[in-house]
This record gives C-alpha cells, sequence and structure tokens, in this order.
C-alpha cells in the first residue's frame, strides 16, 4: 500500500530518530547526499507520482501553508507533528554538541514564533498506530489560454483591421452596431458576426464587448437547456 508520511517539527524534536524506526524509506534534508535544497525537492516531488512509494519526508512545517505545500508536492498520505515544546527542543539541541548548535536554536525560536496549528495536524502516533492512508492531494489544474488564432484574431483578422483603418481615418466609419460614427483617432474594435465566421465591420468598443457579454450568456443558457432536456427526457 502507497504510504508516505511528511513528519514536521522544529529542530530537536527527534524527527529523523522516528523516521529511522519505520520501515519506510527516509528523505532527511540533513542528510549529506543532497547537494542542495533544489536536489531535495526535486527528488521528493518524484514521490507524487510513484503508486508504490513507501517514505517518510522529513520537513520543518510550522506552519498551516508549509504543511499544505510539503504535503501536495509529495503526496503525502498522512502529516504528523513532532513537537516535544520548545524548552525540550532547545535542550536536544544544546545537549547534541553540534557545529553550529547556535544557528540550530536560533531556528528553534523562529520554527516557534511562526508554528500555528490551523489545520488541525495530528501529533505523531507512533509508526504502529498509522491511520488510514489519504489520497495524495489533486494537482492543480492549469487552464490552457487559446491562441489568438483560434480565438478570431489571427493574421486574417489582422489584414481587415488594416483594411478598415484607412477607412476610419478618413472619417467615413460608422458604428456596426448602433450605427454612430467613429470619429478618426477613436479607438475602435473590429466586429465579428455571432458565429465568428466573419466580421462585422468597425464598431465603438463598448457596443462590442456588450454583444460579446450578450453572446456568451446566450451560449451558457444554451448549455443548460440541454443538459436540463438530457436530464428530464
Amino acid at each position: 500500500m502507497r504510504t508516505v508520511v511528511l513528519l514536521c517539527g522544529p529542530p530537536g524534536a527527534g524527527k529523523t530518530t522516528l523516521a529511522r524506526q519505520s520501515d519506510l524509506e527516509v528523505y532527511d534534508r540533513d542528510d549529506p547526499r543532497w547537494e542542495s535544497e533544489s536536489h531535495f525537492t526535486r527528488t521528493i516531488a518524484l514521490l507524487r507520482t510513484n503508486p508504490g512509494a513507501r517514505a517518510v519526508v522529513i520537513r520543518s512545517g510550522a506552519t498551516t501553508s508549509a504543511r499544505r505545500k510539503a504535503a501536495a508536492l509529495i503526496g503525502a498520505t498522512h502529516t504528523y507533528l513532532v513537537d516535544p515544546g520548545r524548552a525540550e527542543a532547545m535542550h536536544r539541541v544544546k545537549g547534541r554538541g553540534r557545529d553550529g548548535w547556535r544557528r540550530e536554536c536560533q531556528g528553534v525560536l523562529r520554527w516557534y514564533a511562526t508554528h500555528d496549528t490551523d489545520d488541525r495536524v495530528q501529533a505523531f502516533p507512533g509508526w504502529d498506530q498509522l491511520g488510514p492512508a489519504a489520497l495524495p492531494p489533486a494537482p492543480p489544474v492549469r487552464t490552457v489560454r487559446r491562441t489568438a488564432a483560434a480565438r478570431g484574431y489571427g493574421a486574417a483578422h489582422r489584414r481587415e483591421r488594416a483594411r478598415w483603418q484607412r477607412t476610419v481615418d478618413q472619417g467615413l466609419a460608422s458604428c456596426a452596431r448602433c450605427h454612430g460614427p467613429i470619429l478618426p483617432g477613436e479607438q475602435w474594435d473590429l466586429g465579428h458576426t455571432d458565429d465568428r465566421t466573419g466580421w462585422t465591420g468597425p464598431e465603438h468598443p463598448s457596443c462590442n464587448r456588450s454583444a460579446g457579454g450578450r453572446n456568451g450568456n446566450r451560449v451558457a443558457r444554451e448549455r443548460q437547456q440541454m443538459v436540463r432536456r438530457g436530464w428530464f427526457d
């Protein structure tokens, strides 16, 4: 069963010790095999798409947003917090006697200064009491914008607009929607037919865009009617 556990907590919390007590592969940024933060991040991101992944990933995750971001990155099935309390974390960091322990103490203070549990993250229960695995968060949906040509504003549209520009510059153009004059130097749009297979000619921007809104609403209503007919027929 796919199991990807995200363990969060301050320096000195004992996350690495707990992780090594599991039968899961451990991903710890403090491990010297990682060349950089980006190398570590790229590697743990691969866990998300691995259906057979069995791993525990260690991150500080002081805030709800940081934990959610890390969980989404790795497709975490479980997220837990290891929090011994600030005094105990400071005591453990000092007791390890590592080079840079003062920097780690500063890390403890920063962690507790920003720490929140707005997401109601659970305390780590022990490896023999993991809850049911959760599905990984859904990836963000990316909206792909259609090309200018697909929206009716390609080379043919530009040629047609250039042809009408001479008429507008001569003061001979009128709006295809309201039939009011379009003065030389005035902003104007080249209007499409409702089926967007051709052009109506120069239009005032307000006339053109209000017509576009009406057409969009009409299409939405027609789609809703089709859905209702399909549901009740």
